[in-house]
């Protein structure tokens, strides 16, 4: 009996994860990115968000500490959001990301909770679910599934299954993933800062 050894991919960054838990948050990253900062409203009708789940995104690039709230009292048009040094790698990155995905009609699926962390562990190769499962860490098998058909739906995976008995499946970045490496690996160095 003959196998196809698959490798394990290594595992994701759970900041990466974090990040991406937000539908948000790369988005606002990418605005901030453009503007260098700016008001609540500003945002909510820049990205097209509602209000408390703007709030909630906010917090949680304040938490991680890539955005701060302006403090001080100035002129009523100063931003209150600003990037942190850690922020501005990180919104360059995300501003990259969804320059590729705009074109090709993909932000929806790129700012998925799962989307980014799933092409991180495929970038390295192929990988069965098992493995992938692993390298994600907290996921459930359920929303893998369903992440992953989205992402073969929208093309940027391919999914491959052997001849051998039983058959296996294992996954794979499709070209059209390959315009996002740069922009992931930016968001990934950023991140490990």
């Amino acid at each position: 009996m003959e196998s196809d050894h698959v490798p394990y991919p290594k595992p994701v960054p759970q900041r990466l994860v974090t990040l991406c838990h937000r539908r948000w948050a790369l988005p606002l990253l990418a605005a901030l990115h453009a503007r260098g900062g700016a008001r609540f409203v500003e945002l909510q009708r820049g990205v097209g968000v509602s209000a408390q789940p703007l709030r909630d995104n906010l917090d949680a690039l304040i938490d991680g500490g890539w955005l701060a709230r302006h403090g001080g009292h100035g002129h009523p048009l100063r931003p209150e959001y600003v990037l942190t040094p850690a922020g501005r790698p990180m919104a360059a990155a995300a501003a990259s990301l969804l320059s590729v995905a705009e074109p090709a009609g993909q932000v929806d699926v790129l700012t998925r909770k799962w989307t980014l962390p799933l092409i991180a562990a495929l970038a390295a190769g192929e990988a069965r679910f098992a493995a992938l499962a692993a390298a994600l860490g907290g996921v459930n098998p359920r929303a893998l599934t369903l992440a992953l058909k989205q992402l073969v739906a929208a093309g940027l995976i391919s999914r491959h299954v052997s001849a051998g008995h039983p058959p296996a499946v294992s996954y794979a970045l499709a070209r059209r993933a390959e315009a996002l490496r740069p922009g992931l690996r930016a968001l990934l160095r950023a991140l490990a800062r």
